[in-house]
């Protein structure tokens, strides 16, 4: 939260909101700081401090939030936003029902991406409710894809295409299944290194199943060039079992064990 304006200029009246006299929860610390005045500037928490030194229009619109507690807004880290056919009427289900329930981010893990694009645009223009989405698009698999929003990898010649496609259409990262070959899954790590043209790293998706030779965390590979490491599993207790008695050569060329694999070796 930001404890000083993020504007020089003056706001616009409409532009603000008022929160009074709310609970605010310190998610860093586990304290309560209450009688807090959150003052909301469009999209932005402009400032937050006690309320009975806030500044602010007294015309202002203003909620009076007293008993009431307020948290940091909460991201759903695996959702499938349109998955196929399997998820009808999402947009006017799923992504009214993320806001309400505090949900004001997700991380979009295989989804139909030019529709989850046009959301993305809707949400960001202020016409249409919804969370900030960070989404991969379709996911690839093997040569077989078992699941609808899905793109088919053979050879490392599929790999390039679809990663430098998926870059050129938006796609804000990588999301792999458990199919693809292990050549493959090398040229899908060099095309996203190259599209972005850094040393991308990160982990995230799911565990393998099939006999080739690669971790059981399989990469999420990013295009941005944030340099904290993501490194998370999804179907974690599938992964566990698989790193059963493996040495750490196993991981070596492909991607670097997270804590939670790190500690089950």
């Amino acid at each position: 939260m930001l404890s000083e304006s993020i504007h020089a200029q003056k706001p616009a009246v409409d532009d603000l909101l008022v929160l009074n006299h709310v609970t605010v929860v310190d998610v860093r610390t586990g304290t309560l700081q209450s009688e807090q005045t959150v003052i909301l500037e469009r999209n932005h928490i402009a400032s937050v401090g006690p309320s009975k030194s806030a500044r602010y229009p007294r015309n202002a619109p203003s909620v009076n939030c007293r008993g009431l507690f307020l948290i940091p807004g909460l991201w759903d880290m695996h959702v499938h936003l349109v998955f196929g056919d399997w998820f009808p009427g999402a947009q006017n289900i799923s992504l009214p029902l993320f806001v309400v329930n505090g949900v004001t981010g997700v991380r979009d893990m295989g989804s139909e991406l030019d529709m989850v694009e046009s959301w993305r645009n809707e949400i960001e223009a202020g016409r249409l409710s919804g969370p900030r989405i960070y989404t991969s698009g379709p996911m690839l698999d093997g040569p077989k894809p078992r699941f609808p929003s899905s793109v088919a990898i053979a050879t490392p010649e599929d790999a390039h295409r679809a990663v430098a496609d998926l870059k050129r259409r938006g796609a804000d990262f990588i999301k792999l299944q458990s199919l693809i070959p292990r050549d493959a899954v090398f040229a899908i790590t060099e095309e996203a290194k190259k599209q972005e043209g850094h040393d991308a790293q990160g982990g995230s998706g799911h565990c393998a199943r099939n006999k080739v030779a690669i971790p059981p965390a399989v990469i999420m590979q990013r295009f941005d060039a944030t340099p904290i490491p993501i490194c998370t599993c999804t179907h974690g207790t599938a992964a566990v079992r698989g790193m059963a008695g493996r040495p750490a050569s196993y991981w070596n060329g492909v991607c670097r064990p997270c804590p939670l694999m790190a500690a089950h070796r």
